[in-house]
């Protein structure tokens, strides 16, 4: 009985030593390469695979919008993968795709010294209707309260209609880097139909913040720096469906790409806080539609609204004796 239990914990032990080394390792030779890797310049052919990349999806995704029964990348999967997650999205959960850039005859795309990142998330808001999902989305003023602490600086440029141009500082920080970024979007929401909505955006400016919040704060030319992030494009694509909204987002970003031999210990870690911002982004967009749904609600229905009104005086009442 005693080995039966102790077998266990000696593994755990043994898996626990091999991941601290694996982290060590990756810390010892980030540090080591790190003179070498401290900057970077995009190139004219790095930046020529990117566009050509987006204009790929974004010619992908117009067919879709443009044929019946398709609006949604989910529409496209084959039948089993797209029934099942549907099914894990209607269960409340979050689905979450690394695509692998493929040209347009399908093969592995290839950037010359830069990484191309495509995430797609997929899930469902329930209770939400489609002017809600918008109005959060459009809120850019308040994207420092709700994806805090990825985004610490928001604010809209110019607005004309459903088009924005806005401003947003992106700040990343990991336990051995921090990453500022400024950055320009040029935004357009679309509502197509009266149960579809599309929103596109693209930067077009893109600077490395050097000591960010600090008196010697200061901004790298563009496409100089150290290459963390060059360009992101994003698009939410949402869908009112019966009992809330379906919201896709797909974000695609170009940043440097990282020594060949490196790769192997690298990118897993990229991968892995790509996801886990993914994962934030998209369940603090939900939980904010909700909230602004649950509000809805209350100011619609006088005799709820004067009961939450007596429970909230009487909670700021004091304790009595």
């Amino acid at each position: 009985m005693n080995g039966g239990v102790s077998a266990p914990r000696k593994l755990s032990l043994e898996s626990a030593r091999r991941r601290w080394g694996r982290l060590v390792a990756f810390v010892v030779l980030v540090g080591a390469l790190a003179p070498g890797l401290s900057a970077a310049t995009l190139r004219s052919q790095t930046l020529l695979a990117f566009v050509h990349y987006i204009r790929q999806i974004e010619t992908r995704m117009k067919k879709d919008r443009q044929q019946p029964g398709k609006f949604l990348a989910v529409d496209s999967f084959p039948a089993a993968e797209r029934s099942q997650v549907l099914a894990e999205i209607k269960r409340g959960g979050i689905y979450i795709q690394d695509i692998h850039p493929r040209n347009a005859a399908g093969r592995s795309l290839r950037v010359p010294d830069g990484w191309i990142h495509d995430w797609y998330a997929i899930m469902e808001i329930p209770h939400a209707t489609l002017a809600q999902t918008l109005q959060v989305l459009e809120d850019y003023p308040r994207y420092t309260q709700l994806f805090r602490p990825e985004i610490v600086r928001s604010q809209i440029l110019k607005r004309t209609g459903n088009h924005f141009l806005v401003y947003a500082r992106i700040q990343k920080k990991t336990p051995w880097v921090t990453v500022a970024e400024d950055m320009d979007s040029d935004v357009r929401f679309v509502q197509d139909g009266p149960r579809r909505a599309y929103m596109i955006s693209h930067s077009t400016r893109v600077q490395q913040v050097e000591h960010a919040g600090q008196p010697n704060e200061h901004v790298d030319m563009p496409g100089q720096g150290s290459g963390y992030l060059w360009a992101m494009d994003s698009y939410w694509r949402l869908k009112q469906v019966k009992g809330g909204v379906v919201a896709e987002w797909e974000s695609v970003a170009l940043s440097r790409n990282v020594p060949f031999a490196l790769g192997w210990i690298i990118r897993p870690f990229v991968q892995s806080a790509i996801r886990s911002t993914v994962s934030g982004l998209m369940q603090r967009t939900r939980q904010a539609v909700e909230a602004l749904g649950h509000s809805a609600q209350e100011e619609a229905n006088p005799r709820r609204r004067a009961v939450s009104r007596i429970f909230l005086a009487r909670s700021r009442e004091p304790l009595r004796a």
